[in-house]
């Protein structure tokens, strides 16, 4: 009784994954925003991971309840918020995916590197670079352009500063980078720390397999629950 109930109340298929990929987006930059003004970037990782989850749980939740008119108690919301997780880790999202990129660390799409040191890229690792810049776009953006810089992680600017002119002590990995975010880095890093510029970059423009998440979580909600409230567990509910 319980399942017709929920199926009643449900749109059709197509509109429901329409209305959750547009949530589940809404959710992911509106997270940026926030992010951006509480200063979480790619360089502070923990709380990074814990904004990335936290939105890819409750953008799904909310995915999941613009296409139901009457969810029953709390069992919708976990199981929603686990399809939304196993979905967004399917596509390919990662620990950063939603959070603002930092200039002055590994950005959130830096997925694929090329081993450093404190010297120019090599010709054969600006090759290697060109390849994953293709593939992955900018590491700082996400941007897929025709030529790419082999930026140096951590920037040798800074890490001449901390070691006191001894970058050997750091371990240096090439991302691919854009002309214009390297630009935007050389600005903020030449007069960092004493500069008004923001060092972060949003990317809510930029779009990658995982942000499709929202357009899976109504259907496959449903059908977790269709399990659940034919099994015997539903009639004695934990939560």
């Amino acid at each position: 009784f319980k399942l017709i109930i929920l199926l009643s109340n449900m749109r059709n298929p197509g509109e429901a994954s329409i209305l959750g990929g547009a949530v589940f987006v809404a959710g992911s930059i509106t997270s940026q925003f926030g992010q951006r003004i509480l200063c979480i970037s790619t360089k502070t990782m923990i709380p990074a991971m814990c904004c990335t989850i936290g939105t890819v749980a409750a953008s799904s939740i909310a995915a999941f309840r613009v296409t139901s008119s009457d969810p029953i108690g709390k069992i919708p919301d976990v199981c929603a918020a686990f399809c939304g997780l196993a979905i967004f880790l399917i596509l390919g999202g990662r620990a950063t995916a939603f959070t603002p990129s930092h200039v002055a660390a590994v950005g959130a799409f830096g997925r694929r590197f090329v081993p450093a040191t404190a010297n120019y890229a090599t010709p054969l690792a600006k090759k290697n670079i060109f390849h994953i810049g293709k593939r992955f776009g900018c590491h700082t953006c996400g941007k897929r352009t025709t030529s790419f810089v082999a930026d140096h992680q951590p920037p040798l600017r800074l890490a001449r500063k901390r070691f006191l002119f001894m970058p050997q002590r750091t371990r240096f990995r090439f991302y691919p980078q854009c002309q214009a975010c390297s630009s935007a880095q050389a600005a903020i890093l030449k007069s960092w720390p004493r500069t008004f510029a923001s060092p972060l970059r949003l990317h809510f423009l930029v779009f990658r397999p995982h942000h499709a998440t929202g357009f899976f979580v109504p259907t496959l909600t449903d059908i977790l629950l269709s399990f659940y409230l034919s099994s015997p567990v539903s009639h004695n509910p934990v939560f």
